[in-house]
């Protein structure tokens, strides 16, 4: 049996969006295939109560299916011995870029012991703070994916203000941010992954960005669970029907790339569909956990739009809904939620900058990419009006999924990785 030893920032939670459902999916799938997983969780200290309390179910089923589980809490700042550091790391500038980092090396001590107490075969390392903090520890071979790049988030959060907006207090505090820290971020990523026997990541522009800078880096598909439950498909035109048509936009709304596709939503998608089609013809449903901005919410209660906020079930809104929409604009990572509304067949209907994470996202074949909310509302329109379209669309979406993001394809590839890396160290 293969021991792994998986260190992740962040708990496994199956919530159909984000990394976390990437580790879940992850985590059951080499459970399923005979390997026997110890669980490291990283997470800052007031949130592990929290997180505990909260997420007890999915902690129960954690502990059950692993072979042991520990959650280790950082401080969201490394004290040090000099007063006067002190003061600099505190600063804002400081503050924004070196917090993903330092904590983590705080509690390395923390995480060598829990490693050390059963040694596994192979360690599994998610996400940069851990990645940065494991990257001297060479007593076992080690697999490690690291995050979204920071410096191409504090990039994206710089270029998407208007003029107005660049020169707010705040705002100016995250442009000081990026120019003193964009390229020590960088370096100090390239330099600890320099360290490691295996990186692979998440998002094929990433991918690039590491080659370029000399990593031998391997650009993964995320593995996604298949759903229990898939929705049968209706061959008759919506536009047709005496229901509303029924769009779902899913994933966490507070998050950047949630809070992106938000402002697209109210600012430029729902006034061309009030007008296009009409109030009374269409319902947006939204799903997932996370709070929406106050004066978004007001414009999207407005609107024919319901918020149902964290779903018990995610089967229960996909399979009731006739299109799945993204209309985040966010070119970092990759929109996990996508690869969740592939895994149930969906028609979908997204943004063109989804593409640059997913480069199996093929415009009229497994789903309508546009540039703009008027492109997105044109698209909508054609899934709308043309049944053979939708079918088309959902037959090859679920295609792309199996062939793709199922775990055992996606996940394939990681446990055949562990292996060769075992054998070759």
């Amino acid at each position: 049996m293969l021991t792994v030893g998986f260190i992740s920032e962040g708990g496994p939670y199956p919530g159909g969006s984000g990394c976390l459902f990437v580790t879940w999916s992850l985590i059951n799938y080499l459970i399923k295939h005979g390997c026997s997983v110890r669980l490291c969780v990283l997470l800052p200290k007031s949130e592990v109560d929290r997180w505990e309390a909260n997420e007890r179910r999915h902690m129960e089923v954690l502990r059950h299916i692993c072979s042991d589980v520990v959650l280790i809490g950082f401080e969201s700042v490394v004290s040090s011995k000099s007063k006067l550091l002190d003061k600099i790391i505190s600063l804002p500038i400081y503050l924004s870029g070196y917090s993903q980092f330092y904590p983590h090396e705080s509690v390395k001590k923390n995480i060598v012991d829990f490693i050390e107490k059963d040694k596994p075969d192979v360690i599994y390392i998610f996400d940069t703070g851990p990645m940065i903090a494991m990257s001297d520890y060479k007593e076992v071979p080690r697999m490690v994916v690291p995050g979204d790049p920071l410096f191409e988030v504090l990039k994206y959060r710089i270029s998407s203000l208007t003029l107005k907006e660049r020169f707010q207090p705040n705002n100016i505090l995250r442009w000081l941010r990026y120019l003193f820290m964009h390229r020590k971020l960088e370096r100090l990523v390239i330099n600890k992954l320099r360290n490691y026997e295996w990186v692979g990541i998440y998002g094929d522009q990433h991918a690039k960005w590491l080659v370029q800078n000399g990593i031998d880096c391997n650009s993964l598909p995320i593995p996604v669970m298949a759903p229990k439950r898939r929705r049968i498909l209706s061959a008759a035109p919506l536009h047709r029907t005496d229901k509303p048509v029924s769009i779902l936009i899913f994933g966490r709304q507070n998050s950047t790339a949630g809070l992106t596709g938000v402002k697209l939503l109210v600012q430029e998608i729902l006034p061309i569909l009030r007008k296009s089609v009409g109030k009374d013809r269409y319902q947006i449903h939204i799903a997932g956990a996370g709070g929406l901005p106050v004066a978004f919410e007001k414009e999207i209660r407005k609107a024919n739009c319901v918020i149902h906020g964290e779903v018990e079930d995610m089967a229960d809104v996909f399979i009731n809904s006739d299109i799945f929409l993204e209309t985040s604009t966010y070119p970092v990572g990759v929109r996990t939620r996508i690869v969740t509304a592939l895994s149930f067949g969906m028609c979908v209907v997204a943004c063109s900058q989804s593409k640059m994470g997913i480069s199996k996202l093929v415009n009229g074949e497994n789903c309508l990419l546009g540039d703009t909310g008027c492109q997105i509302v044109d698209n909508l329109l054609r899934c709308v009006k043309d049944a053979n379209l939708r079918e088309k669309l959902s037959a090859n979406a679920l295609k792309t999924y199996e062939a793709t993001f199922d775990p055992e394809v996606a996940g394939k590839i990681v446990l055949r990785e562990m292996k060769r890396l075992i054998s070759v160290v």
